[in-house]
């Protein structure tokens, strides 16, 4: 196995020198032409740009940044970082021997060419004000090594890479990318850092990304990665910074084996939804003392089906509970009716009426003739039993008689025809 990857190595690299040296240079003139486009006039005046030769030839000074090859025929490198130069990048088809572009910490805008140098090892253009896509061509740049496009404003998604086989630095963090990290990533073997932070991809973290042998460095802090980190991640035996604070992972972490063996030198887990609890993580690992902390809000199973009882009961004796004020209510309503009903039957006589009435019962008259009555019905019922005397009045008799005395007193009435008054 590790001669056929030798191999591998030694055709690659035949490949390489055999690519490079098929490649026809272009005319000096047309570099020359794409480099006098690269920047405005301020910034070609403050590198020199344009006085003599780009390249050095005799005592005549060549361009600031600008390297070319023994013959002088072609520029390969061109290294400019922080220079505080704008400008827009052209199209390179004609910088046919360029192998690095070093132009990080400047005020380019615009794009990235969809046309860039064939023979390409290094392209840095980071932290500068690009935007758009990366381009596809980039899977074109089979000698890529060395890519770091972080720090602007790029959008999209990764193109494909998975024919940079050379590749050993990616750095895209910092920008407005989305979609999901290609799963060719996972084949380039000579990969020793991946910086991916900053951005808005989600999607889950590819399997195979823990098993290159040559990863030391893997940022993905500040996404939306979600689903459990790879268990290879925690058994590499090369990663020694692995950051994956503030995303979206769930579940249980690995055990980070590699710890045990002195290769992990920091960790972040912050704001994520780990389950508890963490591994335990040696104190010659550099982590945040809020990483270590887990998800305690995710409760048992008996926990969360108890809160879902008592709310169905709370639910069940709050419907109960107004169940019974309505039929209260309802039978207020129904008596207050039926008094309302009866006081228009049989309605309340009005005052004077009430007086009357009590004067009435007050009447002497009245009073006479209802002691009459009764007298009489007295007397016949006497009448009609066996009498025991001759000589004694009957005891109806003496209370007729009695009444009529009383009238008489009090005048207020006549003996009526037929009245015995006795002394």
């Amino acid at each position: 196995m590790v001669k056929l990857k030798f191999m591998i190595v030694l055709l690659m690299m035949y490949l390489s020198v055999e690519g490079e040296s098929s490649v026809d240079p272009a005319p000096m003139e047309a570099q020359v032409t794409v480099l006098l486009n690269m920047f405005d006039e301020p910034s070609r005046k403050k590198l020199g740009w344009g006085v003599n030769a780009p390249c050095q030839d005799g005592p005549y000074p060549g361009w600031t940044g600008v390297s070319c090859n023994q013959e002088s025929t072609g520029i390969v490198m061109i290294n400019i970082p922080n220079f505080g130069v704008n400008g827009t990048l052209p199209a390179m088809k004609n910088l046919t021997g360029l192998s690095e572009l070093l132009l990080g910490g400047n005020g380019i805008v615009g794009s990235l060419p969809e046309s860039l140098p064939p023979l390409l090892h290094t392209l840095d253009v980071s932290s500068n004000y690009l935007n758009g896509t990366i381009p596809r061509t980039i899977s074109n740049l089979t000698f890529l090594e060395r890519l770091d496009l972080s720090a602007n404003s790029l959008n999209g998604d990764i193109p494909y890479m998975g024919s940079l086989g050379s590749l050993s630095y990616l750095s895209l963090g910092n920008n407005a990318l989305v979609g999901s990290i290609p799963e060719e990533l996972s084949s380039l073997n000579y990969m020793t850092q991946i910086s991916l932070f900053g951005n808005e991809f989600d999607g889950t973290l590819p399997a195979g990304l823990g098993n290159l042998p040559a990863l030391s460095i893997l940022y993905v802090y500040g996404n939306r990665l979600s689903g459990t980190v790879p268990k290879n991640l925690g058994s590499s035996t090369s990663l020694t910074r692995l950051y994956l604070d503030t995303n979206d992972f769930v579940g249980v972490l690995p055990a980070f084996t590699n710890v045990l063996k002195g290769k992990l030198e920091k960790l972040t887990l912050a704001d994520n939804d780990w389950e508890c609890p963490l591994p335990n993580i040696d104190g010659s690992v550099w982590i945040d003392k809020a990483d270590t902390t887990c998800d305690n809000d995710q409760m048992p199973v008996w926990v969360i089906a108890c809160f879902i009882c008592g709310g169905v009961l709370l639910i069940v004796a709050s419907a109960i509970f107004i169940r019974k004020i309505i039929k209260r209510r309802r039978l207020e309503a129904e008596i207050a009716y039926s008094s309302e009903d009866r006081e228009e039957r049989y309605p309340t006589p009005p005052p004077h009426e009430v007086h009357n009435s009590s004067s009435r019962s007050h009447d002497p008259t009245v009073s006479l003739f209802a002691n009459v009555s009764s007298a009489v019905f007295n007397a016949e019922h006497d009448e009609a039993a066996p009498s025991q005397s001759t000589h004694t009045p009957s005891r109806s008799s003496r209370s007729l008689n009695a009444s009529f005395i009383r009238v008489s007193k009090t005048g207020s009435g006549t003996f009526p025809e037929g009245a015995v008054h006795h002394n």
